[in-house]
């Protein structure tokens, strides 16, 4: 048996609690997508927990990319994938040769290497709301996990219009960057590097604010604005100089 499943599971019982923590799955093309990015779109979020020497995975692994592709208009898919029954740590060869063998095209599929998703068996699914960012199901069927999914996208979808993230946008004045258009209420607001790691956070205040940006690196940086019932995602590239 695999090392850490009662930590995985103590872990994931307190994400059902409230607001999911960001998470950074970075693929071995080194592609990136972030957890609240994704929901930031509106779409939902399904992260399904895959074993290379899982059989189960195995038979139902061309059925899930039919599902993503069918439900991709408001359904991203995730696999984090990983051995179920053993604690070595699997290549990018292992992940290669399963996308080509399941014609995985759809799925965001990455190696799952701290079992971050991974708890007592696979195949197990997990589903994250665009709605609050919440998670609303975990467990080992499929379709329900889908049929969750959809109806947390749609229940966004029906909401009414809320443009008030729209007009957001980034201007940098010299040791700090200016954000303005911001809603007229309370916010929160986390600056991420591409690798994971937040760097600044703090509570918006109404119509613009004023964030600090001296000393760090040039390269690209990932603002994430939340408020009730919407979140945003900024990408802004520092050039660095100024």
């Amino acid at each position: 048996m695999k090392s850490f499943y009662l930590l995985s599971f103590i872990f994931l019982a307190h994400l059902a609690l409230g607001q999911a923590p960001d998470f950074f799955a970075h693929n071995c093309a080194g592609e990136t997508q972030s957890l609240h990015q994704v929901l930031s779109t509106g779409k939902a979020l399904v992260v399904a927990s895959e074993g290379f020497d899982c059989s189960i995975c195995q038979s139902k692994a061309a059925q899930l990319e039919n599902r993503a592709t069918n439900d991709s208009d408001r359904v991203v898919t995730w696999a984090a994938m990983t051995y179920t029954y053993s604690n070595q740590q699997p290549p990018c060869s292992e992940l290669s040769r399963w996308d080509s063998v399941y014609a995985w095209e759809t799925i965001f599929s990455f190696l799952d290497s701290n079992e971050y998703f991974f708890s007592l068996g696979t195949p197990r699914y997990l589903v994250y709301s665009p709605v609050d960012s919440s998670q609303i199901y975990v467990g080992s069927d499929e379709q329900q996990a889908y049929t969750q999914a959809r109806q947390a996208a749609q229940q966004l979808l029906h909401r009414a219009p809320r443009p008030l993230l729209d007009n957001l946008h980034l201007q940098q004045q010299g040791g700090r960057i200016l954000l303005r258009g911001l809603p007229q209420q309370p916010g929160q607001l986390q600056v991420f590097n591409l690798a994971g790691k937040r760097i600044y956070q703090t509570a918006l205040r109404q119509g613009e604010e004023n964030i600090p940006w001296q000393g760090y690196a040039p390269g690209v940086y990932l603002f994430h604005l939340r408020y009730p019932g919407q979140v945003k995602t900024l990408k802004w590239t520092h050039q660095g100089g100024r």
